[in-house]
């Protein structure tokens, strides 16, 4: 079960202080499904930032399965709208920035990280060649979600 009683987030600029969250109360049984829904800039994407604990809280508690979050978990993940990688670092090394936030053994997990990196350029492949091989038929026209990959 997730619990937000009493949630603000303030983020403090130079110049002005945003108000993002204000004295969220939610309450999510197990097995629930929940959509956060609002315009651009409500802030949904802070909400979840939260519960994940990868911001802190201005006020208020969250706790998930009764234990209060204070830092990011490692059953709580979160996929960003943006594609969030670190253009300095490696793409190896973006894979493997969960293990440094733990504070997991990089060597334990960087030829698990190397064999998923493989993985996914063997399917890239696959499917570039596919795509090749369905453009070249003259005879068949490319349909549109080919022609977006």
């Amino acid at each position: 079960m997730i619990q937000l009683a009493g949630v603000s987030r303030i983020f403090e600029g130079r110049s002005r202080r945003v108000e993002a969250l204000r004295g969220i109360d939610l309450d999510v049984a197990e097995g629930e499904f929940v959509a956060v829904l609002g315009r651009s800039g409500c802030g949904k994407s802070t909400l979840l930032r939260l519960i994940a604990g990868l911001l802190p809280l201005t006020a208020g508690e969250i706790t998930v399965a009764g234990t209060p979050i204070s830092r990011p978990r490692q059953d709580i993940a979160m996929l960003f709208q943006k594609p969030a990688l670190l253009p300095w670092r490696t793409v190896l090394d973006n894979v493997l920035l969960p293990v440094e936030i733990f504070g997991w053994s990089r060597a334990k997990h960087r030829e698990r990280a190397r064999q998923l990196l493989d993985a996914h350029r063997a399917d890239v492949a696959r499917v570039s060649a596919d795509l090749h091989e369905l453009l070249m038929e003259r005879d068949q026209p490319a349909t549109a979600g080919a022609e977006g990959r």
